[in-house]
């Protein structure tokens, strides 16, 4: 039933579109074309100027539909559970970087950049099961960011040690989401770092964001939709399920989604990383110590339970 499930979305996806319908943004720029200007606020000029006029080929609708079948057929397939267990996965993330064929090293170019395609990326060779690793590992080795965090002394062990649990956790949660979803896969939660990426690099951001802010940012997007079963918010607490049980009907997929990557954590200490980062961290001029742990903990926390859409106004 699942796969059966599966192809049926996949199917609508591949589905044309009516050659005569038009997107909301097709239309925003046909406006900006006749001279309607005042009527188009700024916002949405922005949304024209940077999906449109910047990239023409984004104004067509689904024109990635091919590919994201694709990569969920390549991602249909299982992880084995113990893979991580005789390798150090920072390592092995390593190596896939360093071999990468021109047209991978092609996608990499556009980390950081709006257009990144993380559908593209997961059919790389050599990327199944390493989604998360390979492009946390990519995007945070333009910056230092790892080597920041160290010399900055938020670790209370080597650089190393750190690495090894991050990478190790990062494979975890890939393989804690579904293959067979059409929409909250690993590719999903790839796509969302990267788009956070993206914003972290806005000099807005990069002034108020600190190297170790910048790193739990990534993790928490790499975490947002672990465990995803398919079914919203709404449909559990209508049914009374026992996640919306657990939780009392409170943003109850975020709740399961942050729970579940630190409950792998304190079940298996190869992925705790947080316990890796200092408890009594002082930072320069203060004169009392930070618990790094219990910071990082709730910045997760936070930003994962904000990904509630309800709570969005």
């Amino acid at each position: 039933e699942r796969l059966s499930s599966l192809e049926s979305a996949v199917q609508q996806l591949l589905r044309p579109s009516v050659p005569d319908e038009k997107s909301s943004l097709e239309e925003l720029r046909e406006e900006l074309q006749v001279g309607k200007t005042k009527s188009v606020s700024l916002s949405r000029r922005w949304l024209v100027e940077t999906f449109i006029e910047a990239n023409p080929e984004s104004a067509v609708p689904h024109s990635r539909r091919s590919s994201v079948s694709e990569a969920v057929s390549a991602m249909s397939g299982t992880v084995s559970s113990g893979r991580l267990a005789d390798e150090d996965a920072s390592l092995s993330v390593e190596a896939r970087l360093t071999n990468v064929d021109t047209e991978a090293a092609h996608l990499f170019e556009h980390i950081g950049m709006l257009d990144f395609d993380a559908v593209a990326y997961a059919q790389l060779p050599g990327m199944k099961g390493h989604l998360l690793q390979g492009l946390f590992k990519a995007a945070v080795k333009q910056q230092s960011l790892l080597e920041k965090v160290e010399q900055q002394g938020n670790l209370a062990h080597s650089e190393a040690d750190f690495n090894k649990a991050l990478f190790a956790f990062l494979g975890k949660m890939e393989e804690m989401y579904s293959p067979l979803l059409p929409y909250h896969t690993a590719i999903h939660a790839a796509d969302v770092m990267m788009t956070m990426e993206w914003f972290l690099r806005a000099p807005a951001l990069a002034e108020q964001v600190s190297d170790l802010d910048h790193v739990m940012v990534l993790i928490s997007c790499a975490i947002h939709d672990v465990g995803h079963p398919g079914r919203n918010n709404l449909f559990h607490t209508k049914t009374m399920s026992p996640l919306a049980v657990t939780y009392n009907d409170k943003s109850v997929l975020e709740n399961m989604h942050v729970a579940s990557a630190f409950q792998a954590m304190v079940k298996d200490a190869r992925y705790n990383w947080l316990s890796q980062l200092r408890s009594n961290f002082l930072p320069d001029g203060a004169q009392k110590s930070v618990n790094l742990q219990q910071y990082v903990r709730r910045g997760v926390i936070d930003i994962v339970l904000c990904t509630d859409m309800t709570k969005h106004n």
